[in-house]
């Protein structure tokens, strides 16, 4: 904790420890801690949103590849819900969302904004909302919930949804690239 301190207060232009430094040093704010229960919460609001939207997607869509894109995440992410549910059943968690989490709102409108999209506008909306979202969550992933959680399972259990977040953007991305 001290050697990350001072490596924030040498990186940090202006602090006491920087050449030619003249104003106090600006720490950083203490995040924090999120807690096994929000993580599972985080997560399994993630998979819901996402299933939702994918429901939409598989009758919506006019491709037939963002189609089967959609079912692809359908099924991932109903797998990735039952499995985040288990746990937290298995360890006696209940899950629930960080207090200052946004993920329920922004999840609304943009169901709110694919039910609008017209099917020509529909394909590339969800495919760009996928992409967005799993970027998001993969931030997330990466930056709270992986080093927030306490328990060895929930650890397992958010490295082992990872590689298909990932691959979900990544082909997300892919198609959103051929229709340039």
């Amino acid at each position: 904790m001290l050697v990350s301190l001072l490596a924030v207060l040498i990186a940090v232009p202006g602090s006491s420890l920087h050449p030619g430094a003249h104003r106090a040093p600006q720490l950083p704010a203490v995040a924090r801690r999120i807690s096994d229960a929000e993580i599972l919460g985080t997560l399994g609001t993630a998979d819901a949103n996402e299933i939702e939207a994918a429901k939409l997607a598989s009758t919506k869509a006019h491709s037939q590849e963002v189609r089967d894109y959609a079912n692809m995440l359908l099924r991932d992410h109903q797998q990735s819900l039952n499995l985040g549910l288990q746990l937290a059943k298995d360890l006696g968690i209940a899950p629930i969302l960080p207090s200052d989490s946004t993920m329920t709102r922004a999840h609304k409108q943009e169901m709110d904004q694919l039910n609008l999209s017209s099917a020509v506008q529909f394909d590339k909306a969800f495919v760009q909302d996928m992409v967005a979202d799993h970027k998001m969550v993969i931030n997330k992933v990466d930056t709270v919930l992986l080093p927030g959680a306490s328990h060895p399972q929930v650890k397992a259990f958010i490295r082992k949804v990872q590689p298909t977040l990932a691959m979900h953007e990544a082909k997300g991305q892919a198609w959103l690239d051929k229709q340039k």
